[in-house]
């Protein structure tokens, strides 16, 4: 829980701000196989987020295995040889 009003979470018809953003999705290409897309991925996060993983740390973790366990310095083009 948040321990100020800074920490506190955005709220859009009772669920996190961020899984409202995929309601725009519906807006620029209404269509029955949309909604039921929205649906689902409303769904999903809202269970992900009930088990205690934030839509935040599910794209935190989805960055993680995309970019690997290797963090560099320097660019591979710049390193030595």
């Amino acid at each position: 829980m948040p321990t100020n009003n800074i920490a506190k979470k955005v709220k859009f018809l009772g669920v996190d701000g961020i899984m409202a953003a995929p309601i725009l999705l519906l807006l620029l290409f209404p269509s029955l196989g949309m909604l039921y897309f929205l649906i689902g991925m409303i769904v999903i996060l809202y269970i992900l987020e009930k088990r205690g993983m934030s839509v935040l740390m599910l794209f935190r973790a989805i960055r993680s295995k995309i970019v690997g366990n290797h963090r560099f310095i320097r660019p591979p083009w710049r390193k030595f040889r």
